[in-house]
């Protein structure tokens, strides 16, 4: 019997009480909540990775509802049930920014506020006497330890949707942050109040910014102990999701060990600290097993990145294939409009994520995290920088892979120069750097194993494709000829790396027409 899973559900006690599968995390939220009174937490994660469940499964602990924590069943007891917990009830104050549309500058600001501050003071049933939120947010405080006689949890979920609604706009932003600030500094100020606190959102905003009154909240968004207190592990994977895997690896008429590796490779490797292993996005893979096993982009269609692709416009990002990027540690875990690091804002939304960390230089180095992150971001690159038709792209998609897994290179390459000829003319830079970085898009797009700049003893491969048979290695020039760059792939054996292992090896040089705007000549040998 097929069961049902919680993609779209992110309420706590909902998962539960219908009985639906509960990945725990409750050891690792025990090492959170076991603090002393006062302790303020800060967790950055990207959109749609289990925040709002988190935030939820917090106000229920704090809550005293230890029903929803204990076995009934038909559904296990939580690790929690059994540790050292007193199960005290804290009034808990939470308010969820996610919702609505905050644009709209100040005015939508406070009505999103005063709703939210509204709805906790009916269900702590206190009534509110100032209309300003700020001082409406501390009646609520010192109101519900009056009442209750204990300390107040607080817990903010996406807290900085208010920022990223209104970032594309400068002028409405700042006005944004500056209210937002004397908001979230009463937390600050009632911390004698406060038993615990947490705040989540995708960005750190920090310095001149609304962080600059949070000064007191730990940021655990990189601590190894809490690197998959969002996210689904390997582990948890197996452990959880056994009847998924077994239904629909049998579905796709696939061995179970090669059908969890494929969903690895497509859904697994977000790393959220420098040691701990990769996570996959709880969306995306209960969106998989929800969809009988269908490979397609779920979370990366569930919010478009223009305005990330409009940063990298704007600061000239190489996204030749984005990754091996270098990040120094302190512009990584935080942003702000005045100081904007795109490969940062790239990392905290999810396009990026970690792939090692070097010590010595402090710095982390950032790559895609998996297969539906890379092709979806490439196509999206494509149709948006490149502009693209969509007719044109789906042709591309089809004709490009075929042609280069049975060796025929001329239909490769006039595939290629039939789309990028149908780039607009303003879209097209004439630099050799521009042509090359725009057939690599092409490749991410459409799940071509490539990677370029591929250092040799003897210098850099600017592209190399490996097919199940194949392996091709691009030499590319802008005002010299095709046999120009391939007497180079010969000369310095570029693909001497990859002779006696059992593949064909292609040699393509490959010319670009500065007047055609578009691939000019290419010759191809095969290397013996």
């Amino acid at each position: 019997m097929k069961r049902y899973l919680h993609a779209g559900i992110q309420e706590f006690d909902s998962v539960r009480e219908s009985g639906r599968c509960y990945v725990d995390k409750t050891d690792i939220i025990h090492k959170l909540v076991s603090c002393p009174d006062g302790a303020s937490f800060f967790l950055s994660r990207p959109r749609r990775f289990g925040k709002t469940l988190l935030c939820s499964t917090l106000a229920a602990l704090f809550e005293g509802r230890r029903e929803l924590f204990a076995g009934d069943g038909e559904r296990p007891a939580l690790k929690i049930d059994s540790m050292d917990w007193d199960w005290t009830v804290h009034p808990v104050i939470r308010l969820d920014l996610s919702g609505g549309r905050l644009h709209g500058g100040v005015e939508a600001l406070d009505k999103a506020l005063s709703m939210e501050l509204g709805a906790q003071s009916k269900k702590l049933g206190i009534d509110l006497i100032s209309s300003d939120v700020c001082l409406q947010f501390r009646e609520l405080i010192e109101a519900a330890y009056d009442k209750t006689g204990k300390k107040v949890v607080v817990i903010v979920d996406e807290y900085d949707k208010p920022l990223l609604e209104t970032i594309a706009d400068g002028a409405t932003h700042k006005v944004v942050r500056r209210d937002l600030r004397p908001f979230y500094g009463v937390l600050k100020s009632q911390e004698r109040l406060l038993r615990f606190v947490l705040m989540t959102g995708v960005a750190k905003f920090s310095h001149v910014s609304v962080f600059s009154v949070l000064n007191h909240l730990t940021d655990i968004s990189f601590q190894d102990r809490y690197a998959s207190i969002c996210g689904i592990t390997q582990e948890e994977l197996l452990g959880n999701f056994g009847p998924e895997i077994d239904s629909v690896s049998q579905k796709l008429g696939m061995d179970r060990e090669a059908y969890v590796a494929k969903l690895r490779a497509f859904y697994d490797g977000f790393r959220f600290s420098r040691r701990a292993p990769g996570v996959y996005n709880p969306y995306g893979l209960l969106s998989h097993f929800d969809e009988d096993g269908d490979f397609l982009p779920y979370w990366y269609s569930a919010a478009s990145p223009d305005y990330l692709i409009r940063l990298i416009e704007r600061n000239n990002v190489n996204v030749t294939d984005l990754k091996d990027y270098r990040v120094d540690t302190g512009s990584f875990r935080t942003c702000d409009m005045d100081n904007m690091d795109p490969l940062a804002i790239l990392y905290q939304c999810g396009y990026l994520t970690i792939s090692d960390y070097d010590e010595d230089e402090d710095q982390y180095v950032l790559g895609f995290p998996n297969g539906e992150v890379k092709s979806a971001f490439s196509k999206t690159l494509v149709m948006h920088s490149l502009s693209a038709g969509s007719a044109s792209a789906a042709s591309l998609v089809r004709r490009l892979p075929e042609a280069l897994i049975r060796g025929d290179i001329d239909a490769a390459m006039e595939t290629l120069r039939g789309f990028i000829q149908g780039i607009p003319y303003s879209a097209v830079k004439q630099t050799e750097d521009h042509y090359e970085t725009a057939i690599l898009v092409i490749y991410n797009m459409i799940g071509v194993h490539c990677r370029s700049q591929v250092r040799t003893s003897s210098g850099r491969i600017d592209t190399v494709v490996e097919t199940p048979d194949i392996v091709y290695c691009f030499e590319y020039k802008l005002d010299e000829s095709a046999e120009v760059a391939m007497d180079q792939i010969k000369r310095k054996d570029y693909l001497g790396q990859w002779r006696g292992k059992g593949k064909k090896l292609y040699a393509v040089g490959v010319t670009f027409d500065r007047v055609g705007r578009t691939i000019g000549d290419w010759k191809c040998d095969v290397i013996g």
